[in-house]
């Protein structure tokens, strides 16, 4: 039997309406050892980050999105723990840019579909050690 390496500890958010999207997200990320909780509803993951604002180490959000968009998710986020890193992922932005996510004092936005080696760049990056 094979001993599964220690993970990190860091725990990563993913918000996307998309199930395919955050079932490879999960895949990848917790192949690089992160710890995932993804939520396919903007306003369960808005829940999870009220009931627990500095479990998590860092949001991935796409922006288009029913309810919540992205920016407004990370808006809230952002309220709550003003430490968290945020990114907004998105293929289509007609009313954000990467100037707009800085003002709100979001890390990045990525366009979709996402640079996977970017993303886990950024990601260590921005996450600091447990």
């Amino acid at each position: 039997m094979a001993v599964k390496e220690k993970k990190n500890q860091a725990c990563i958010l993913v918000v996307d309406d998309e199930i395919a999207i955050t079932a490879i997200l999960t895949d990848v990320l917790e192949g690089e050892n992160f710890d995932v909780i993804s939520f396919n509803d903007s306003r369960q993951a808005l829940e999870a980050l009220q009931k627990s604002p500095t479990h998590f180490d860092f949001l991935l959000t796409d922006q288009t999105m029913p309810y919540l968009s992205g920016l407004d998710l990370s808006k809230a986020a952002k309220a709550l723990n003003p430490e968290l890193p945020i990114v907004i992922c998105t293929g289509f932005a007609q009313h954000i840019n990467k100037d707009s996510v800085k003002k709100a004092g979001i890390l990045d936005l990525l366009y979709k579909p996402l640079n996977m080696e970017k993303l886990i760049t950024m990601l260590h990056e921005n996450i600091p050690q447990h």
